[in-house]
């Protein structure tokens, strides 16, 4: 996957190689990474979770508050138990609910009084000004236990050294980012001071071949995220299918048709 600096050459090849200092490299990049997180984020609003990471947090017993350190943390995704001891752990998911809605979704003591492990039976997401993420189990653990948090993640700032993602749609990302960068662009011999006219034909004639593959490169990403779905994924475990008599201790698949 080519780096954001192999991104800028390029996009500088396309805008005619303009002078190094109009626009300089700063100026490409940032206009580059505003294309790829713009780009991200609608590919992150898609059906298919298509960028995500994954963060583990350890609940301590009589605390409610966790603030979450991932720093690429977007959105939440899924939320299940583990405990690294236990080989033979059952995960079990738990679910999401707004902060205004803890109490309609859960009754029972605001801090859970028994030993065993994995008491939340909810998880709340919430982000302070200036702090940033926290989640909040519900009730308050009276345990000490770990959960996997798999969120999606958020596109950050980067360096002309990085290697960003969206790698399959970057000719349509640089073509964009070339559009933006032409009001910056200066050629030895063609500027604003020096011939306008010029400039200004000089200017069109690349932005009309510009635009012309932005169409082109715009329609098969539209197609991209039109298509995309999580074909061949199973049909889920129905609610409290723990409780069909299984006569050995072992998993099961749901197949579409019954177990």
């Amino acid at each position: 996957m080519p780096t954001n600096e192999q991104n800028v050459a390029l996009i500088r090849a396309r805008l005619g190689n303009p002078l190094p200092s109009a626009p300089d490299d700063q100026i490409l990049l940032r206009l580059l990474t505003d294309q790829l997180a713009h780009h991200s984020a609608q590919l992150v609003n898609t059906r298919n979770h298509w960028s995500v990471d994954k963060w583990q947090i350890n609940m301590q017993s009589g605390l409610e508050d966790y603030l979450i350190t991932a720093t690429n943390f977007g959105r939440p995704v899924v939320c299940y138990t583990i405990d690294p001891s236990d080989p033979y752990h059952v995960r079990r998911e738990i679910p999401f609910s707004l902060i205004q809605d803890a109490d309609k979704r859960y009754a029972g003591p605001q801090m859970n009084f028994a030993v065993s492990k994995h008491s939340a039976v909810q998880m709340i997401f919430y982000r302070k000004e200036g702090q940033g993420w926290f989640v909040r189990p519900v009730p308050i653990p009276g345990d000490s236990s770990a959960y996997e948090i798999w969120y999606e993640t958020m596109y950050e700032y980067g360096t002309l050294g990085d290697t960003p993602g969206a790698s399959g749609f970057h000719h349509l990302v640089r073509t964009q980012a070339a559009i933006a960068a032409l009001p910056f662009c200066h050629w030895r011999g063609l500027s604003p001071q020096e011939d306008p006219k010029a400039w200004q034909i000089q200017m069109g004639a690349i932005r009309d071949s510009l635009l012309h593959d932005e169409v082109k490169f715009q329609r098969v990403f539209d197609n991209y995220k039109a298509q995309t779905s999580r074909e061949g994924v199973n049909g889920k475990l129905g609610y409290a299918n723990d409780y069909e008599y299984r006569p050995y201790p072992v998993g099961v698949m749901v197949n579409g048709y019954g177990f």
